[in-house]
């Protein structure tokens, strides 16, 4: 059986489950910006950077928000605040 057009308009997108500080959200695109998928979890990307975890390799995106990342089902990413830590 062949797909339509109508029949590709009318289906729903598939979704790509991905985590961002241990939360699970559903990416709408298979490719996303680093601040995107931080804007997707409610993180602002003007005082956060996304960094994808990749078994014990991580991979910064400090300064490249608008970096294009081809997202995996399962992916982890966490964000990282850009301003200072305070230690009490």
């Amino acid at each position: 059986m062949t797909e339509t057009a109508e029949n590709r308009a009318t289906k729903p997108r598939h979704t790509i489950d991905i985590s961002i500080d241990g939360e699970m959200y559903a990416a709408p695109a298979r490719e996303m910006t680093a601040d995107d998928i931080l804007r997707l979890a409610g993180i602002d990307p003007s005082e956060n950077y996304l960094v994808k975890k990749r078994g014990r390799d991580q991979v910064s995106y400090q300064g490249k928000g608008s970096e294009l990342i081809r997202l995996h089902e399962r992916q982890t990413f966490i964000s990282v605040p850009t301003g200072d830590a305070t230690v009490s």
